[in-house]
């Protein structure tokens, strides 16, 4: 399989001494800081291992409402392996902006111990939940890293409208009067023949009220 071999040669050594906070990729044994929660604990895969495989499920051609889908990795090592691969890209890197904060805390039910994370001020007040983490914001514009790029289709024509999951530049999609404001994840976007123009209003929330 491709992505073995791609592991192969990108692999790293397990360490055996983890620490806390620490989890070990069972894809490539790479030892992974996850404080910050880029790593996927059900699947048991690194980021890297995580968009390397976008390379390699042999899906660049899926297509969504008429409109072709971009593929976006991020990663010195899935960008490395995507150029040993010939893949065309457009590198960009993720920035991080301070304006993006979604809110969230986490409570236990002092009966059922049911464990539940809610983003709204008006819910959880009763007296039959405890708070294991109170309020606090995390920024959806913090990647696990700062190396993102495109993987652009050779046919690719400008003017094209395409569809791109996962944007790498920021772009506000909406806002909360609660102090929520969203970061733009998915977008249509126009290929100018050097860069995408993000179609913003094609996936935006928008602001609201409550």
């Amino acid at each position: 399989m491709l992505f073995k071999k791609l592991l192969n040669i990108f692999r790293t050594k397990t360490n055996s001494h983890i620490k806390k906070g620490e989890i070990t990729c069972t894809e490539c044994g790479l030892v992974y800081d996850n404080t910050l929660g880029f790593f996927k604990k059900e699947a048991n895969e690194c980021p890297d291992c995580q968009y390397i495989k976008i390379l390699t499920d042999k899906s660049f051609d899926e297509m969504s409402d008429n409109l072709r889908v971009i593929k976006t990795i991020r990663g010195e090592r899935a960008i490395k392996a995507a150029k040993d691969m010939g893949l065309k890209l457009l590198e960009l890197k993720a920035e991080v902006s301070d304006e993006f904060k979604v809110k969230y805390k986490k409570l236990q039910h002092r009966k059922t111990g049911e464990i539940i994370t809610i983003g709204d001020f008006r819910e959880g007040n009763g007296s039959e939940w405890k708070t294991l983490v109170n309020w606090t914001s995390e920024n959806p514009s913090k990647f696990f890293s700062p190396y993102a790029a495109y993987v652009i289709p050779k046919d690719l024509k400008k003017g094209e409208c395409v569809l791109i999951n996962d944007v790498i530049t920021n772009h506000v999609s909406g806002r909360w009067n609660q102090g929520d404001v969203y970061r733009l994840s998915k977008s249509e976007a126009t290929w100018t023949g050097e860069d995408f123009y993000i179609d913003v209003s094609s996936y935006a929330i928008g602001d609201f009220i409550g």
